[in-house]
């Protein structure tokens, strides 16, 4: 490792080493036995019980562009949304779907779509909203978050990095279950009646992205 760092010709790989030992010294130095991990570089989650992986999943991530890339960071799952609305971001409003509205006046009501009081804009919850039926509130400065998704397809891709930063989960269902210590079935239920409910996890689960 110090033969490596102290190599000037290979710069980049020098660069790597010292990205990844900071990214390191980030980390608790003994982490949560109990924690979501979504490695990003790989496209997976993993949930760990008592410090063993209990599930794993795949997962769709940000974009390489720099605005769109999932950031690194800490939060906790406290809870989760039943059914959730999406409040789009302003970026996407003005970039993405206001363009499509020019062209198609029906865009909005095609797509559930409806304009806040306070000017933003809102996609009513259901299972083709953008969210999916199911989104895991980790409070966060990103603003990140993992959720559902109606486009299941992306998820056979190798490469799986079509987000806007935030974390599409292929087994959503299985995780909130796990999560919320309840079967599936309580949580196809729950979804089943097309209301958009917070539900508290039974304690709060740190996730390390």
């Amino acid at each position: 490792l110090r033969q490596a760092l102290q190599d000037k010709t290979a710069t980049s790989r020098s660069r790597e080493i010292k990205v990844n030992l900071e990214r390191e010294r980030w980390q608790p130095r003994r982490l949560p036995a109990d924690r979501v991990w979504v490695n990003v570089t790989d496209g997976r989650l993993t949930l760990y019980r008592d410090d063993q992986p209990i599930f794993s999943t795949r997962v769709i991530v940000g974009t390489d562009d720099r605005p769109n890339q999932s950031p690194e960071f800490e939060a906790s799952i406290d809870g989760l949304w039943y059914n959730p609305p999406w409040t789009v971001p302003q970026d996407i409003v003005t970039q993405e779907i206001m363009p499509k509205v020019r062209r198609d006046p029906n865009y909005l009501a095609q797509h559930k779509m409806v304009m806040l009081p306070d000017g933003g804009l809102q996609q009513l919850g259901g299972g083709n909203s953008a969210l999916g039926q199911l989104m895991f509130h980790m409070k966060n400065r990103f603003d990140v978050y993992l959720h559902d998704t109606p486009s299941k397809n992306l998820f056979n891709r190798d490469a799986r990095r079509f987000s806007h930063g935030c974390i599409r989960v292929e087994d959503p269902r299985k995780l909130a279950a796990l999560l919320m210590k309840k079967p599936v079935e309580a949580i196809d239920e729950a979804i089943a009646t097309g209301d958009t409910v917070w539900a508290a996890l039974p304690k709060a689960v740190p996730v390390f992205v």
